[in-house]
């Protein structure tokens, strides 16, 4: 793991077929299950938001922008992961940009995390961002490699 004041980045090996960890970060329904409800297009310039659920039984809903789509080896998208202005657009504000590349290995798949573009954000959040979303990686993966193994 690696975090600096711009990037912040994890890669793990997930015990699971390179097809199974695409589908479950590329199928909606999929996804829902181990991190939160897309509400895009899975195609390059999608917009829509990731609807998470907490604990606390709060809700949030961060905007993202879909980059790339290159199955099955490469998702990426743009969001703002902090308090963000519901009426503007992800381009339309400071925002990360999120790069997921999966490798198939011999028994199972290399997962890496590259989010990027923290000094672009406003000086009041930046460092409460890295943290936290420092913080949630590890946890988002750990629920996707659980949810991909499960039998």
């Amino acid at each position: 793991m690696s975090a600096t004041m711009n990037r912040y980045e994890r890669e793990e090996f997930l015990a699971a077929p390179l097809t199974r960890v695409w589908a479950a970060i590329s199928e909606p329904a999929k996804l829902k299950e181990w991190f939160a409800e897309p509400t895009y297009s899975m195609t390059p310039g999608g917009e829509g938001a990731l609807r998470f659920k907490f604990e606390d039984g709060s809700e949030g809903t961060p905007p993202v922008q879909v980059v790339a789509v290159e199955p099955p080896n490469r998702f990426a998208f743009r969001w703002r992961s902090h308090s963000a202005d519901p009426a503007k657009s992800v381009a339309e504000q400071a925002n990360t940009l999120v790069e997921i590349t999966l490798v198939e290995e011999a028994d199972g798949t290399r997962i890496r995390v590259i989010e990027s573009g923290f000094e672009a954000l406003p000086d009041e959040v930046r460092d409460t961002a890295l943290r936290e979303n420092a913080q949630g990686w590890p946890e988002v993966i750990g629920n996707l490699a659980t949810y991909v193994t499960r039998a």
